[in-house]
């Protein structure tokens, strides 16, 4: 277990000297701070040299807002308004793009004039030596032998910015000159010069649109012709003529034979039923009841008499007998109505039988009438299909010829000025623009003076980096070698004395262990830092300010004897500790007074039931009742707990990997082997002595501790002891 744990500190401590010392790099700064504000003010007077040396440059925007224009009046043919289409990123980008090409360029070079201009034009004032000298080597156009437009357009496209206004269908068009003036004028100008263009575009589209529909329709015309006249002139071979409702006059004579039959049919049967319902009705008697006999006037009249005659034959009933002979007139009479009425009826009936005949004879002639015209029909009905089809080629030329004569109306009508608006407008014009946009004073002082700052600073870093005065001094205690030992004396009741190290060199920690002070003589302890001071205090800074960054520190502290309140040192050490950082205190000294009294009332499960596996460590760590110190006691009764192997290895490791500090409250090295095995374990190892002057045992425990493998020994003792057991020491 030591070997493995003395290997892992060897490479801990080769990590603690590469470590970085911020003391000394920011001494090393503060040395060289002239330097560093000379540096800043050379740049801050380059700076302001540079951005009142270059000659300003002004820039003008302007902005164009992509838009449909066409209106219900600029709509030939149109006569509902559209929807105008949304543009897309993509066709936005499409739009930067033509304010952006090459013909739209020449064009607004040459409106603005800017051949001739020395900003511009290269050759305005000559070619100067460098230019010269770049066209001789190759490296550079002879602008000499470019056209006049392309030797300003390099520099045009430097100082001409489009983009798209985020979220918009915005274009910005922003141009920079020396001049405010010109720069405006570009800005407005090349917008304008958009607007034109893609008016000119839609003017060219309607142009070409007309040149091609004229000989088109002209072609159309003739095809029309054509078609139509074949269509008559088979409708005349056929015998096709149409007559109203546009029908055919066959078809409009077989419509109407079918509709005299129907008629005749119609008439036919209601004779008969009218005839065969007078027929019943004389049958039972009910000839008055006949509508037709009841219209007739002569039946009328002869009804009249029956009701007359029956009226008074009543009334003579009443005075007179069947047998007398008013009675048998009477009689008589009304039998002669009676058989007048059915005389009547019967000849209605045989009226409407005659017309029922009439009717069936007129039906027989139509229906054949009808299927001779069905025949004439059915023979023309093959050259009515051809018909159709000469009449739809006929309508399909002419729907073709006024739908190009709409087109060529409507773009004879755009190829007027101003009939074909651009799809966009311009939304705000530059104006000559006061302030420069080009050098900004400000933000290129601040810039360049930071930039001195920043250059200077790295520079001095640097060098002190490389120089390796910025490193933190590498851990003395991975390498002990024999020296003679110091007490150092301080304010308090207790000393630190550093135990005497063996000659062979003992292995490393298994932790950093916590970084020993060099060797020093016992005339100048007075004076040293506080972790060489006498109280528990000052021995707790001294582990804060050693303990290597990133790295748990492992402090064992135990006592020569049970005499010597070791346990009391161990709490004191590890509340101190907690104040900076995670700390955790181990009881190994199961046969002391033990830990528990800090935590609880009674006993508590720790250590001991960790390693036997009944508890896990959420059960056995506890809080310390007046600091935030975690506290492991010893726990159940086994023994020997640091002698248990893998597992206790596993539980060290985990603890060192939590806490910034693990105290070992560690048995005394009279009892036992405990605390000798956990010297190895400790970068730091606290002996506490309370024996008197010159004591052996303390010195024997001393020397036992650093056999064991403890790297970094102090003797933690009575302040007027402390001067004896140094003679001791140095005497053993």
């Amino acid at each position: 277990m030591d070997r493995g744990r003395n290997t892992d500190a060897a490479r801990m401590n080769g990590q603690a000297e590469s470590e970085l010392d911020l003391g000394a790099l920011t001494r090393g700064v503060a040395r060289r701070k002239w330097w560093i504000i000379g540096t800043t003010l050379a740049a801050f007077l380059i700076t302001l040299a540079v951005v009142n040396f270059i000659k300003p440059r002004y820039t003008g925007e302007a902005k164009v807002f992509l838009e449909n224009q066409e209106s219900y009046f600029t709509r030939p043919g149109k006569e509902t308004p559209e929807q105008p289409p949304t543009l897309d990123p993509e066709a936005v980008q499409s739009q930067v793009q033509l304010v952006t090409s090459r013909d739209l360029a020449r064009q607004a070079v040459r409106k603005l004039n800017l051949l001739g201009n020395a900003e511009f034009d290269p050759l305005a004032d000559g070619m100067d030596l460098l230019t010269r000298a770049m066209v001789l080597l190759g490296l550079d156009r002879d602008p000499r032998q470019m056209s006049p437009e392309d030797r300003v357009l390099d520099t045009y496209y430097d100082r001409l910015i489009v983009y798209p206004v985020a979220k918009t269908r915005v274009l910005q068009i922003e141009f920079s000159a020396r001049d405010p003036e010109l720069a405006a004028k570009g800005a407005n100008t090349i917008a304008e010069l958009y607007i034109d263009l893609q008016e000119e575009a839609k003017k060219n589209n309607a142009k070409a649109a007309g040149a091609w529909l004229a000989p088109n329709i002209e072609a159309l015309r003739a095809k029309v012709t054509e078609a139509e006249a074949k269509v008559e002139d088979f409708r005349a071979q056929s015998g096709l003529l149409v007559g109203s409702n546009n029908t055919t006059i066959s078809a409009q004579q077989l419509a109407d034979l079918n509709t005299q039959l129907a008629n005749a049919r119609s008439t036919e049967a209601d004779a008969q039923a009218k005839a065969k319902l007078i027929r019943e009705l004389l049958r039972e008697g009910r000839v008055s009841e006949v509508s037709d006999v009841a219209k007739d006037e002569l039946i009328r009249n002869i009804g009249q008499q029956r009701v007359t005659l029956r009226a008074q034959l009543a009334s003579e009933s009443r005075t007179l007998l069947p047998g007398h002979p008013r009675i048998q007139e009477l009689t008589a009479q009304l039998a002669d109505v009676d058989n007048a009425l059915r005389l009547a009826a019967d000849k209605a009936a045989r009226s409407l039988e005659n017309d029922a005949r009439i009717a069936g004879s007129r039906v027989e002639a139509l229906t054949a009438e009808l299927d001779a015209q069905k025949k004439a029909v059915a023979t023309g009905n093959g050259d009515e299909v051809q018909l159709h089809a000469l009449e739809r080629e006929a309508a399909a030329a002419r729907d073709q010829l006024e739908t190009f004569l709409q087109k060529y109306r409507e773009a004879t009508a755009r190829d007027a000025d101003n009939a074909a608006p651009a799809d966009a407008r311009i939304i705000s014009r530059a104006i000559a623009p006061e302030l420069p946009s080009f050098p900004k004073k400000v933000p290129m002082l601040v810039i360049g003076t930071l930039a001195g700052f920043l250059l200077s600073f790295g520079i001095v870093v640097s060098r002190e980096l490389l120089s390796g005065r910025a490193n933190a001094p590498p851990d003395l205690g991975a390498t002990p070698r024999p020296e003679p030992v110091v007490s150092a004396v301080a304010e308090g009741d207790e000393t630190l004395v550093e135990a005497p190290p063996t000659a062979a060199d003992p292995s490393p920690a298994a932790v950093p262990p916590i970084t020993r002070p060099g060797p020093t003589s016992a005339g100048s302890s007075t004076g040293e830092d506080a972790g060489r001071g006498g109280d528990v205090a000052g021995l707790a800074r001294h582990i804060e300010e050693l303990k290597p960054s990133g790295h748990a520190a492992c402090i064992l502290v135990c006592g020569v004897d049970r005499g010597s309140g070791a346990t009391v040192a161990a709490i004191d050490l590890a509340r101190a500790l907690a104040r900076d950082g995670r700390a955790i205190i181990v009881d190994f000294d199961s046969g002391g007074p033990g830990l528990d009294r800090f935590v609880s009332d009674g006993p508590t499960v720790g250590l001991a039931d960790l390693v036997a596996g009944r508890k896990s460590f959420a059960e056995v760590i506890h809080r310390d009742r007046t600091s935030r110190l975690h506290v492991l006691p010893a726990g159940g009764a086994e023994k020997g707990q640091a002698g248990d192997g893998d597992r206790l290895n596993l539980i060290l490791d985990a603890l060192v990997a939590t806490y910034d500090y693990i105290v070992f409250d560690g048995s005394p090295v009279s009892d036992g082997k405990t605390s000798l095995d956990l010297a190895s374990w400790a970068g730091l190892t606290v002996l506490v002595t309370a024996r008197g002057e010159g004591d052996r045992d303390t010195i024997a425990a001393a020397s036992a501790l650093v056999e064991a493998g403890a790297e970094d020994l102090r003797v933690l003792a009575p302040e007027e002891k402390a001067a004896a057991m140094t003679a001791s020491l140095d005497a053993a």
